[in-house]
């Protein structure tokens, strides 16, 4: 028996638009057991109980990949990440699925390194950016050219702080995506070409006033508040209270505040978020360094 730990994740942070992922110091938690055959789920959900599940997809793929037949298992989803959500719901059951095959891998001699786990998981996911970090840890920054998948960590200065705000309501990427149009003004895209460019300088200086700048949006953010029913009202307070930003995390409908350590935003912001929007999760999470991980390694 093992457990599979993966870092939840949020990705975008305003220009880095399908480009800047973030793993998030809140861990899914899996625990597995090897059986002869067939799939026994606990903690799950009933529809999700079936041989399409995405970990049990992505499984299947590294099974295939290196070349192993298949093992029956018995999963316990002790912790998960709310499904549409935009904290990385389905990169984490997509890297837990090829976590859990590196794990066979392992006892059967053979290796399954970061460049197949990544290539694997964006293969599943369609891009990279929830899937490195969630493997990876830190911040990423990630890119596809032709074939090839570019990685590049960004150091997240230790005086920025990080705070989710989770609605008590779903919103499904296709929706959030769908809401974005297929065109932008030429104009509009050379202000997130710059922002994006400042954004990974200002995450690692933590420089505040750059940083505010940076993390504006003109792609996809106009187009995506409207859809989260009291994010607007939440963004202009969280302004008020001192926060360096508000952003969507990844497609929503999660709102990610950024904000300066050690000046007392975080407790004016979880009491206003109490008592105007009580439903609402609040989270004050940190970056996770490390990516997935195992422990309890099968003696």
């Amino acid at each position: 028996m093992f457990e599979v730990n993966v870092p939840y994740t949020t990705a975008n942070l305003g220009p880095g638009f399908d480009c800047i992922g973030l793993a998030l110091s809140a861990e899914a938690r899996i625990s597995v057991e090897w059986q002869e055959a067939g799939v026994t789920f606990h903690g799950c959900a009933k529809k999700y109980k079936n041989d399409n599940h995405l970990l049990l997809r992505a499984y299947r793929l590294g099974m295939e990949t290196i070349g192993l037949p298949l093992r029956g298992l018995i999963l316990d989803f002790l912790s998960m990440p709310p499904i549409a959500r935009g904290l990385g719901s389905s990169a984490v059951c997509i890297v837990a699925g090829l976590m859990i095959a590196k794990e066979a891998a392992k006892e059967a001699g053979k290796e399954m390194d970061m460049e197949m786990m990544v290539g694997l998981a964006t293969k599943m996911e369609g891009h990279p950016d929830n899937v490195a970090p969630a493997l990876m840890g830190g911040c990423i920054l990630s890119l596809m050219a032709e074939a090839q998948i570019v990685l590049q960590p960004i150091a997240v200065h230790e005086s920025i702080g990080l705070m989710a705000l989770i609605p008590p309501f779903e919103l499904s990427t296709k929706i959030s995506r769908g809401a974005i149009p297929e065109q932008v003004q030429h104009k509009q895209a050379v202000y997130n070409v710059g922002r994006g460019m400042l954004l990974t300088q200002a995450l690692a200086s933590g420089e505040m006033d750059k940083l505010a700048m940076a993390l504006e949006d003109r792609l996809h953010e106009p187009y995506r508040f409207p859809l989260i029913k009291g994010a607007e009202e939440i963004r202009e307070k969280m302004d008020e209270l001192g926060a360096v930003r508000t952003v969507i995390s990844g497609a929503g409908p999660t709102l990610l505040v950024v904000f300066e350590k050690n000046t007392g935003f975080e407790e004016k912001a979880e009491k206003w978020m109490q008592q105007a929007y009580e439903p609402w999760d609040v989270f004050p999470w940190t970056v996770q360094q490390h990516g997935a991980w195992v422990k309890n390694e099968r003696k």
